[in-house]
Parts: structure tokens; C-alpha cells; sequence
């Protein structure tokens, strides 16, 4: 969490004291959405496919709890977007970055220091056949359906087939099938594992810290929805249907109370959404996971 942030304090500090820097945060949002991104969709999609024994393994309740939260926040957002009446790019802001959460980079290390090590299996489903995939499909149709270039059937046709990870996700159906030369993926896996701290950094440049933020509506209720409903369900979910101690439901509350996912956002500015919304929400989420940590850990 501590790594996270202060890439995007980082980021923040430079864009404040070198206004110029802030030029930057274009090239290292399409480095994350054209490059780093697309090699990690490449590299882990057909790991995915060749796992399909986990859901077996106690991976169903994390990945069932992980597709229902993203329900939940697409469903809570599109009936507040139609009750306040906000333009596509503040909808397709939320769209992206409420549903998403960072179950990766902040989330499986939280559960490996919460809630130890036997946890982590759990918490990868969740984040794997979950949150990652979600980001693969479903981001790609939002960015498609509500981005800059219009919400036509063909402008959306047209965004999906120049959209650089949706690319990389039909292209890994071939190494589905093939294994990918190790070099290949060894160069892609690389690229990869840039995406978070090259996100945060991007996005702490384009974030100009004020007292009140841009739309402090959509904000609060973008992350009551991410922080504290959608893990809220999920704990009732333990209490009714199974046993909230349990490896695969407490792994789950964990991880859908994280906060919103930072390469979703930088998809969403790189799509046109609201991008003053888009790193408010991240920046608060981020700030708020320090307190929702503390009572996850008091929790579980």
C-alpha cells in the first residue's frame, strides 16, 4: 500500500513543483494503456484458461463474490447516473473505476498481511478470474459504450478494434492453445509489471490537490459504493451463506474493500472520461484504504 501511494504522491509533487512534468502523464498513460497492459493481458489470460481446475479448489466463492461486487457498483451507478442525470463522461467514469478495485497491487498484499498466506489462493481468484478479467471485457465494452468517440454502434465498433487490450485479449486466445516462447513472455511479463507504478505516477501528475474536490457528489457516493457497500454485501453474503472466518469468504471481504482499481481509471482519461473525477476517486480511495484497512483488520 505504502509502494502505491507514494508513487502517486510522487507523481503529485513533481507535477506541483515542475509544471512542466505534467506533460508527462500523457506518453506514461498510453505507455500503460498501449504497452504495459495489453503484455499483461497477453501473459496472464492464457494462464487463466489453463486453470480452470481452481474453480474446484475453492475458488468459486471468491470469483462468484468478486463478478457479483462488480454487478452491484455497474447497477448502482447506472441508476444514480439516471436519477442526477451526469454526462457520459462522469457515468463512464464511474463505470470504470467504482465496479474495478485494486485487488491486485494493494489487494493481495493486504490479505497476505491480515489475514496470512493460506489466504492468498483466494484472494488471486478473486483478483484473477475476477477483477482482472472483468478489466480485460468489461472495461473494454465501457470505454467502447461511453468513451470520447461516441456511443454509435460503429464508433463503439470502431474504439474495440483500436483498442490496444482488447487487442491483446483476442490475440492471447492463440497462446491458449500454444505455449508462448519463453523469452516472449519473460520480455511481456516485464512490461507488465510496470503497469501500477507507471499508472499511479501518471495519474499523480494529472491530480491538482483542492479542498473540494470536482463533483464531491460523485466522489463520495463513487466510493461509498466501492469502500463500503460492495464488501458490506459480501460480508452479509459470509453471515447468510456460509461462515465469514472461512478462508474463501474472509480472502473475498478483504479484497472487494479495496479501493478503485488505478489502471481502470487511467483507461477511463485515456477513453475521455471525467478526468478530474477519475483521480479524485482514485486519490481519496487510496488515502480511505488506510482506514478501511484498520477496520478490515479489526473485522476479520
Amino acid at each position: 500500500m505504502l509502494a502505491v501511494a507514494s508513487c502517486f504522491v510522487v507523481g503529485t509533487v513533481v507535477g506541483m513543483l515542475v509544471p512542466r512534468a505534467r506533460a508527462l502523464a500523457g506518453p506514461a498513460g498510453r505507455w500503460v494503456v498501449t504497452v504495459a497492459l495489453p503484455a499483461l493481458i497477453l501473459v496472464r489470460l492464457p494462464e487463466l484458461a489453463g486453470d480452470g481446475a481452481a474453480l474446484r479448489d475453492g475458488a468459486l466463492v471468491p470469483v462468484l463474490a468478486a463478478w457479483s461486487t462488480i454487478l452491484v457498483g455497474v447497477a448502482a451507478v447506472v441508476l444514480a447516473s439516471r436519477r442526477a442525470e451526469w454526462p457520459p463522461a462522469v457515468t463512464g467514469a464511474l463505470l470504470m473505476v467504482v465496479p474495478l478495485g485494486n485487488t491486485s497491487f494493494l489487494g493481495l498484499p493486504v490479505v497476505d498481511a491480515v489475514l496470512g498466506a493460506d489466504h492468498v489462493p483466494s484472494a488471486l481468484a478473486f483478483d484473477q478470474l475476477g477483477t482482472f478479467l472483468a478489466l480485460a471485457t468489461y472495461g473494454t465494452w465501457v470505454t467502447g459504450r461511453f468513451g470520447s468517440a461516441g456511443g454509435s454502434a460503429r464508433a463503439m465498433l470502431r474504439r474495440l478494434g483500436t483498442f490496444p487490450p482488447f487487442l491483446a485479449l483476442l490475440a492471447s486466445t492463440v497462446f491458449m492453445r500454444f505455449d508462448m516462447p519463453g523469452p516472449m513472455a519473460d520480455v511481456l511479463g516485464w512490461l507488465g509489471r510496470t503497469v501500477a507504478p507507471v499508472a499511479m505516477v501518471s495519474l499523480g501528475l494529472r491530480f491538482v490537490p483542492r479542498l473540494r474536490p470536482a463533483r464531491p457528489g460523485a466522489v463520495a457516493f463513487g466510493l461509498a459504493v466501492k469502500m463500503v457497500i460492495m464488501p458490506g454485501l459480501v460480508a452479509v453474503a459470509a453471515v447468510v451463506l456460509g461462515d465469514p472466518g472461512a478462508v474463501e469468504w474472509s480472502s473475498s471481504i478483504v479484497e472487494a474493500s479495496m479501493p478503485p482499481m488505478v489502471t481502470a481509471g487511467l483507461i477511463g482519461i485515456s477513453a475521455g472520461f471525467d478526468e478530474e473525477l477519475t483521480t479524485s476517486l482514485v486519490a481519496a480511495g487510496t488515502v480511505l484504504a488506510v482506514v478501511t484497512y484498520s477496520v478490515v483488520s479489526f473485522v476479520t
